[in-house]
């Protein structure tokens, strides 16, 4: 399994501000990805899941859980498609609180296909 450090996060809110200001967005059905290319050389993600989603913490992590493991799994992908430093902040939906896991990971793995 590949892993999540955090040189592949974005931590600060400088960073989230800026992929916000600068950005180009893909949306989807239970998400919306901002994106901005990035100078790191490797792909940072921030997570977005706020109590619209769900005022439940367990149902915000569990989304959270979801965007992460999609993220590792298509970091690779996203590597050999050419696609250098990428900063991606990704914002949940309300819907996506009702929606299975499977669901979720299809609409996520729809929209890393589509970033670039």
């Amino acid at each position: 399994m590949a892993d999540f450090r955090r040189h592949h996060r974005i931590v600060s809110g400088g960073h989230y501000r800026s992929v916000f200001d600068h950005r180009s967005r893909v949306g989807g059905r239970f998400f919306v990805f901002h994106q901005l290319p990035n100078d790191a050389g490797t792909h940072r993600l921030g997570l977005a899941v706020s109590r619209k989603v769900s005022k439940r913490a367990v149902d915000r992590n569990r989304i959270k859980r979801q965007v992460r493991e999609s993220f590792r799994g298509f970091r690779a992908d996203l590597q050999e498609a050419g696609i250098r430093g990428v900063d991606v902040v990704v914002v949940a939906k309300p819907n996506a609180r009702a929606a299975g896991n499977d669901e979720l990971r299809r609409d996520l793995e729809r929209l890393w296909r589509r970033l670039g």
